[in-house]
């Protein structure tokens, strides 16, 4: 499964669905979930990583794909503690006094929204059936099914991993 278009169609597939002349109303809610599902993965259990060079200051202003800042080591005075900077929006503030030099800063990357049927889906073909549930997940829920919709966010939720833990 390489592009938006043909996982839409496996959802559409998956709750019966014709492919071919699909109903305009759902298809809003199904992109905007498979959209919403690939965040989240690409975002948590999927991450990717890269990497930005900054010149040192105060103040850097980030890029909209940044994410979760991963790390920040500075060219000479090496790698910065938790404590030494903070993120607020597209803002990252340095506090500790460091020498001239550059920052580079790891982060997770934010995917692009998948808007075009043939933009592709860059994401590990493991979690492909994710999305597909979290697709049909918000169709169920949208025609009102709440079993079967239950059913396809704990299939969804499966590939998470669990995000709380278990009482004992």
């Amino acid at each position: 499964m390489n592009t938006f278009k043909e996982l839409i169609d496996s959802v559409l597939s998956r709750v019966g669905e014709d492919t071919a002349n699909p109903d305009t109303e759902i298809l809003p809610v199904i992109k905007d979930a498979i959209n919403q599902a690939y965040l989240i993965l690409r975002s948590t259990v999927a991450a990717q990583t890269n990497t930005l060079t900054k010149d040192y200051a105060d103040q850097i202003t980030l890029e909209n794909n940044v994410g979760i800042i991963v790390d920040i080591v500075h060219s000479t005075d090496g790698r910065l503690g938790l404590r030494e900077y903070n993120r607020a929006a597209d803002m990252l503030y340095i506090f500790s006094p460091l020498n001239d030099g550059t920052l580079t800063i790891r982060y997770i990357v934010l995917p692009n929204r998948l808007v075009e049927d043939s933009d592709p889906v860059d994401l590990n073909p493991l979690y492909i059936p994710a999305l597909v549930a979290y697709g049909a997940y918000a169709y169920q829920l949208h025609r009102r099914k709440y079993a079967a919709a239950q059913l396809l966010l704990s299939e969804y939720q499966s590939y998470l991993g669990r995000q709380t833990p278990v009482e004992e």
